[in-house]
């Protein structure tokens, strides 16, 4: 798939054709973060025995994203309605579309994850006429809701 300027993030998803969330974000920075779900102990022998998470005899894989967004004017909507909109969002579950997917106008179904919005950091940066922001969000992997 060919690796795009931007990510979709919302709580819903658009119509045909790309069944996708319909509210863009540009996305300058990415930071997949691999996680699993595991503990470990030492018996009174000294043997390391492992647990991990599983699902159906496979252990569970989660792909949590940190992202770095410039938050502009966009769709009729001013910077700051688009942070209020990011912050709305916040702990709830949205969908999301990474770079890498469909060109515009195509089907976004097989990107499309179902994630958690865990943090919205505050903002790092505002320009002069507070044209946009620069935000950290956080997105937990949500992919067995």
């Amino acid at each position: 798939m060919p690796v795009q300027n931007h990510i979709h993030l919302a709580k819903t998803l658009g119509n045909a054709p790309e069944f996708a969330p319909d509210t863009t974000w540009i996305a300058y920075e990415a930071l997949p973060i691999p996680t699993v779900i595991a503990s470990s102990n030492i018996t009174l022998g000294g043997v390391l025995k492992k647990h991990r998470l599983r699902r159906g005899g496979e252990v569970v894989r989660f792909r949590d994203m940190r992202y770095r967004l410039k938050v502009t004017e966009y769709g009729g909507l001013t910077a700051a309605a688009r942070l209020s909109l990011l912050e709305q969002m916040q702990g709830e579950e949205v969908y999301l579309v990474e770079h890498d997917h469909p060109n515009n106008g195509q089907d976004h179904a097989p990107a499309v994850r179902k994630m958690y919005l865990e943090n919205v950091n505050p903002f790092e940066h505002v320009t002069t006429g507070l044209t946009y922001f620069t935000v950290e969000i956080s997105l937990k992997d949500d992919k067995y809701r």
